[in-house]
């Protein structure tokens, strides 16, 4: 059996024990693989097939009839790729085994379950065509280059394939209508172009000049109106395209606090900041206010959970000592831009007076914190290669997701006295992970004597026109928050509401 179809088993079991995303599993193990472009495929058909897999295995009793064979199906996620594969991927299964071969045995029969029970899935099996409605959305990072220069870059690319010769180049790749620094682009297009994918070998991300992020989760970073010199605290920050968009609005002035629970999400942020072109790390400290660079897998549990955790700094503002070990002792003065990764538990942290700490110990930048972004953990129901995904399957899921989100934003309103603006997100379309959080979270910090925040605009002339008529739905967050979803908007499903402080 081909080796592929375990190493994606094994990305797609990560995805569900640990709530990564697809990038996020692949990017931890697998960045340096020559099958990368072919892995990603592989997961991402697998997520978009699994609400029929999971029929074709229930309904054709496929786990039992292997059983009654005298073997055993250790590996279901296998089992799922093997269908795949099958059914929708290539067709054939390439190698042996005897799981592989029990399913080329019943192929079909599942097949014809499958053209009863889905008939639309049989009309287009291409994983590319399903999915070439949603376009590649590509943010500019313009703190290293201009939209119009990135425009014109990609422009030059297409010309350079001699393919889409006949077509307009502005109707393939064009600025987003909303969001000034995102490029939208047709998939086929971004496919050609290396732009759909990363690690890529397209120059442009390489070169940091754009990161692939989708349109929604855009809005969380614009909405919060970072500026330069700003504190900022991502509470939920890997694998941190929403970090690197904050990092960018600082425009190399201000902190960010990067915290996450999961060592391998937060190894997969390192990775990422590490590729951020005018950005020097991951520095840890080896003794009192010495710092030195090292190697992100040599960053270990207990570095990531002390009160310095790994630091980046902006190249420029520093001066190097044997080109590794810089002396950065200030008590008085941090350095202009600062972005501080640990390993911690948003629910965990407290505000307190830390004003004597100096400025590599987190709780010294998070007593003057101005912005958080939320972005707790989700159904992912917004995703597409999650699949379509029933809420009778996910509720017992659906019902401690939202009572944890609702936790964290009355933490996140209620323990820091400097924050003036908190954005909320979810990539699901879940109105239990969106509304009901909000209203219930507003609800409970209503009760308490210190709570001074009221629900604002997310987005100044956003309108929710497709969901004004949805029955049950609360007018002030109909006129507030976003609702995005991918029929609509020709994205991922996202939420988003934003909380600032009263000032009156």
């Amino acid at each position: 059996m081909s080796k592929l179809y375990s190493e994606a088993a094994k990305v797609l079991q990560k995805m569900d024990k640990g709530r990564q995303g697809i990038k996020s599993a692949l990017y931890s193990d697998y960045r340096f693989s020559r099958n990368i472009r072919k892995l990603s495929a592989l997961v991402h058909g697998v997520c978009n097939r699994k609400n029929e897999i999971e029929c074709i295995v229930r309904e054709c009793k496929v786990i039992e009839k292997f059983k009654g064979k005298g073997s055993d199906v250790s590996n279901t996620w296998l089992l799922y790729v093997l269908i795949y594969e099958q059914l929708f991927g290539n067709l054939k299964i390439q190698g042996g085994g005897t799981l592989a071969g029990f399913v080329r045995k019943n192929k079909d029969k599942m097949y014809e379950y499958l053209s009863k029970r889905f008939p639309e899935s049989l009309k287009g099996l291409d994983d590319n065509k399903q999915k070439d409605h949603i376009p590649r959305y590509l943010r500019v990072n313009q703190s290293i280059s201009t939209v119009n220069d990135v425009l014109d870059a990609i422009y030059e690319q297409i010309r350079g394939t001699n393919l889409f010769l006949e077509e307009d180049l502005s109707k393939l790749v064009r600025i987003d209508d909303d969001i000034e620094n995102l490029i939208v682009c047709r998939p086929d297009i971004a496919r050609a172009l290396s732009l759909d994918r990363t690690p890529s070998t397209n120059n442009l991300i390489k070169s940091g000049k754009i990161v692939l992020q989708d349109k929604g989760s855009c809005f969380s970073v614009l909405s919060a109106k970072i500026s330069p010199g700003d504190i900022v605290l991502d509470a939920c920050s890997a694998p941190g395209s929403k970090s690197i968009q904050a990092i960018d609005m600082l425009n190399k002035n201000g902190c960010l606090i990067a915290l996450d629970r999961d060592n391998n999400r937060i190894k997969t942020l390192l990775k990422r900041l590490a590729e951020i072109p005018y950005l020097t790390g991951p520095y840890i400290m080896k003794e009192e206010g010495i710092f030195e660079v090292t190697e992100i897998y040599l960053v270990n549990d207990s570095i990531l959970c002390s009160d310095t955790g790994c630091i980046f700094l902006e190249k420029n503002s520093i001066t190097k000592e044997n080109n590794s070990v810089v002396n950065l002792l200030d008590y008085n003065k941090m350095p202009k831009l600062f972005i501080q990764v640990l390993n911690r538990d948003f629910l965990s942290l407290k505000n307190n007076d830390c004003n004597e700490l100096p400025w590599y110990n987190f709780r010294h930048s998070l007593n003057k914190t101005r912005i958080i972004l939320l972005d707790p953990s989700c159904s992912g129901s917004g995703l597409p290669q999650h699949g379509r995904m029933d809420k009778n399957y996910i509720k017992g899921r659906l019902k401690s997701l939202s009572e944890f989100q609702t936790k964290m934003i009355i933490h996140s309103l209620t323990s820091f006295p400097s924050v003036e603006t908190v954005c909320y997100s979810t990539c699901s379309i879940f109105k239990e992970e969106n509304d009901s959080v909000v209203l219930n979270a507003l609800k409970e910090c209503a009760k308490l004597s210190n709570f001074n925040f009221l629900l604002d605009k997310a987005i100044s002339n956003w309108s929710n026109s497709h969901i004004e008529d949805e029955a049950g739905s609360d007018k002030e967050i109909i006129d507030k928050c976003i609702f995005l979803n991918p029929k609509s908007h020709n994205c991922r499903g996202f939420f988003l509401a934003k909380f600032s402080r009263n000032k009156k």
